[in-house]
């Protein structure tokens, strides 16, 4: 079945202007990159002394938060378009109406997370190595 390209849209902005800003500046922090570091600044120095795999244990967590954070406001909208009317549009059309649930488009190789984000999903990151 045919996506609404309203919801898509939707769907690419909120990748693209929450999560993949969210996660990239986590990078920056960790890099200690000048480049929107921003609120994380304070901790630059403590995140810059992990080691690689400490970093990308704390690249997963920050993934895994931002994206249930996401997950539960779209699940939130989805709920409250149904109980209390609430609309939610995109160029003229309601796209929680015209979606299949909102937050059921995140996930799965049609999500919105594997289509828009420069992240992609949670399961094309690799595997934590086990600790010694």
């Amino acid at each position: 079945m045919e996506r609404d390209p309203n919801v898509e849209k939707f769907g690419r902005d909120v990748v693209a202007r929450a999560r993949d800003k969210a996660l990239q500046m986590f990078d920056a922090a960790l890099a200690r990159s000048a480049i929107g570091v921003g609120a994380l600044r304070p901790y630059a120095d403590s995140l810059h002394v992990l080691t690689p795999d400490q970093r990308h244990l704390a690249r997963i967590c920050v993934r895994v938060c931002v994206d249930q954070a996401i997950a539960e406001l779209l699940g939130h909208l989805d709920e409250a378009e149904a109980l209390d009317g609430l609309s939610l549009t995109m160029n003229g059309v309601d796209v929680v109406l015209k979606s299949d649930g909102l937050s059921a488009s995140l996930h799965g190789r049609r999500g919105w997370f594997k289509l828009y984000s420069e992240f992609g999903d949670i399961d094309d990151l690799p595997a934590v190595p086990a600790p010694p």
